[in-house]
């Protein structure tokens, strides 16, 4: 991990290359599955490779990553079925080889879900909930949550491998960029729209910003 100028770079081998995330969602249950004895949620976990190759345009950056994340069908669910509970012949070929280094895990918001007269989230925290002694799978984990109107994220990561201080810096660049992303997209007067906001799916993003330049053009 590298800080360039104003940005958190994630580097492998020494190079920039885009970045091999694992993402974590909250997947709803088929209606055939009775979960009536379950407590918890079932989620969905897969590698998502993020072409990080337009950093300097923010706003395309921004459309590039929301594009990716949409073509994903069913929210990577067939993921982890194809891979732990498909027979071999359907799995020919295939490797499997993509290991992310970071876990982003969405919690959801839990204002409107927990928040009764008698209940709510408490503010003290929960303490370990794995433990000390078992294996890291990735080497930072961060989760996020919507709590008390306000977003908070945590980030898990192995003491022997970074030091407070080097997780304290890139929270920071986190939190600044986060701020970026914000101010950007709030300062915006028009809307923009990419291929996955109409059923012409298979426009390309370029496409999309040629024909609107096109259409202001002619209609100002």
């Amino acid at each position: 991990m590298q800080q360039e100028g104003n940005k958190t770079v994630v580097q492998q081998n020494g190079k920039p290359a885009d970045s091999v995330v694992k993402l974590e969602v909250i997947m709803p249950v088929a209606v055939a599955i009775n979960v009536s004895r379950t407590v918890g949620w079932f989620t969905s976990q897969y590698p998502v490779v993020l072409d990080m190759s337009y950093t300097d345009d923010l706003a395309y950056q921004i459309k590039r990553v929301k594009e990716d994340l949409r073509h994903i069908p069913n929210k990577g669910i067939g993921y982890g079925l194809l891979r732990y509970l498909a027979a071999d012949e359907h799995k020919a070929g295939l490797t499997f080889s993509f290991k992310p280094e970071i876990s982003f895990n969405y919690l959801g918001q839990f204002d409107s879900e927990v928040q009764t007269d008698l209940l709510s989230p408490s503010v003290y925290d929960m303490g370990a909930q794995t433990s000390p002694e078992s294996e890291a799978l990735y080497a930072l984990s961060l989760s996020g949550m919507v709590r008390g109107e306000r977003l908070v994220v945590s980030c898990a990561y192995n003491k022997k491998q970074y030091l407070r201080a080097t997780i304290d810096q890139l929270m920071d660049r986190f939190h600044h960029h986060l701020l970026v992303l914000i101010q950007h997209c709030t300062a915006k007067t028009d809307r923009d729209f990419t291929p996955s906001d109409f059923t012409a799916s298979e426009l390309q993003l370029e496409e999309v910003g040629d024909i609107f330049d096109m259409l202001a053009e002619k209609f100002g």
